[in-house]
């Protein structure tokens, strides 16, 4: 089972989302064991989501890792960027855990919630069944 990355224009600026339609083949616990590693590794450091095998899209993400600083999240001609520092990738990873956690089967999550000139990011599971492929 895989995610579906995609963009939506909304009346409050950018969106990303991440769709799934349901976890039950562990790609939440990938995603999340992905912001620990993001929050351990050093600044300068890229993962460029939209090559993951569990992620679906015909976006481009690049994650990054800042030493310092506040969170962006900036479309680029490349692509998309989302920078934050360590510490703000571990509580991303926080906000998907603990790996017990019970989800409903339907939620979502807001990771960042940027300035008008920014994208929010969002993490949506089971909420829209039958649109995405799994």
């Amino acid at each position: 089972m895989t995610f579906f990355l995609e963009h939506w224009q909304t009346s409050q600026g950018p969106w990303l989302i991440l769709h799934q339609a349901s976890d039950h083949c562990g790609a939440l616990a990938r995603l999340m064991a992905l912001f620990e590693s993001l929050a351990e590794a050093d600044a300068g450091t890229i993962v460029r989501l939209h090559e993951l095998d569990f992620i679906q899209t015909f976006l481009s993400l690049d994650l990054t890792v800042l030493s310092s600083g506040p969170h962006r999240l900036r479309q680029e001609a490349s692509g998309w960027t989302w920078s934050c520092p360590a510490e703000r990738w571990q509580d991303h990873a926080a906000r998907l855990g603990p790996n017990d956690r019970k989800y409903p089967a339907r939620w979502h999550q807001y990771f960042d919630q940027h300035p008008a000139d920014d994208a929010t990011v969002v993490l949506s599971v089971g909420e829209y069944p039958g649109r995405f492929c799994e």
